[in-house]
């Protein structure tokens, strides 16, 4: 199959990339500026905008596929970097387009806690992406993962680096609030072992995939193991979420500083699994381990 891999230079892309290049499929990847890519006999590379049609047309023509892997955690509009516009109109583009060639089946990745009564802008430009693609002729399937960990010491930039960031303040580790607020992590190896075997799979047809692990920490819990792990020894300061709101509002703008109020917003409403199908049933992936693969990237 010849598939157009979108988002393959990113945390998750790279790792799809990686499974898919042991495959027989044709990959073909386009991205707005070259980087290091690795050579893969099966894999092609080319320039292109998902906002601007014209520049994959040609490539999109002789495709069947598409994995859709972008996602922002934030948005800086005065730079055009919006959530609308990576969420929601690259996927658009890339449908509408699809239905004039040969592409038949489609990707997405979306997030855990898409809804149509989302509270954030990241949340709702993921919504009406998964249901603009729900509501196309196009053979679909969604994954909705919760936090990703793995490749940690590759020093990929995901949610537990950003711990190991914060553990280089002396003395204190910053929490915002009570830190009781849950997660459910999935393995990044697991999360792409079910993208690459969607593409084959018969039972991922039209549906949508809760991406969790299996089990359930607090932030305070996962900030407790990383500690560990890494052999820090800090006191956690808990910061009123009202102070942070105040801060980010007038700073979030700047990528120096660390969070958003939407980003905020989602860390306190949680982010674990609620029922609905799973990755580990349809595809036969045994979960990792959580805490177990933080020693494998920290200590081995």
């Amino acid at each position: 199959m010849k598939i157009l891999l979108i988002g393959h230079t990113g945390y998750v892309g790279s790792v799809v990339l990686q499974k898919l290049s042991n495959s027989a499929h044709k990959i073909f990847c386009i991205s707005r500026r070259f980087n290091n890519t690795p050579e893969y006999p099966n894999v092609q590379y080319f320039k292109g905008d998902v906002l601007i049609p014209e520049t994959y047309l040609n490539i999109l023509k002789n495709c069947e596929a598409v994995i859709y892997l972008p996602g922002l955690l934030r948005e800086f509009p005065e730079k055009g970097i919006t959530f609308e516009s990576v969420h929601f109109f690259g996927v658009k583009n890339l449908i509408d387009a699809g239905k004039l060639f040969n592409v038949k089946r489609f990707i997405l990745m979306s997030a855990n806690g898409v809804k149509d009564n989302a509270s954030t802008s990241y949340l709702i430009t993921k919504f009406k992406a998964e249901e603009y693609l729900k509501n196309s002729n196009l053979e679909w399937t969604i994954f909705k993962p919760s936090v990703i960990f793995g490749y940690e010491n590759q020093k990929k930039m995901n949610f537990i680096n950003v711990i190991v960031d914060l553990s280089k303040f002396p003395v204190f580790f910053p929490v915002i609030g009570n830190g009781n607020y849950r997660f459910q992590p999935v393995a990044l190896d697991n999360l792409a072992d079910a993208i690459a075997m969607s593409i084959e799979n018969p039972q991922s047809a039209n549906k949508t995939y809760f991406a969790c692990g299996d089990k359930i920490y607090s932030y305070n819990e996962i900030v407790d193991i990383v500690l560990n792990v890494i052999n820090k020894k800090r006191i956690k300061l808990h910061i009123p979420v009202w102070l942070m709101n105040f801060l980010a509002r007038f700073f979030e703008k700047y990528e120096w500083f660390p969070v958003s109020r939407d980003q905020i917003k989602m860390l306190l409403e949680e982010n674990v699994c609620k029922g609905g199908n799973n990755i580990f049933e349809d595809f036969q992936i045994q979960p990792i381990d959580f805490v177990e693969e933080m020693k494998r990237q920290f200590l081995s």
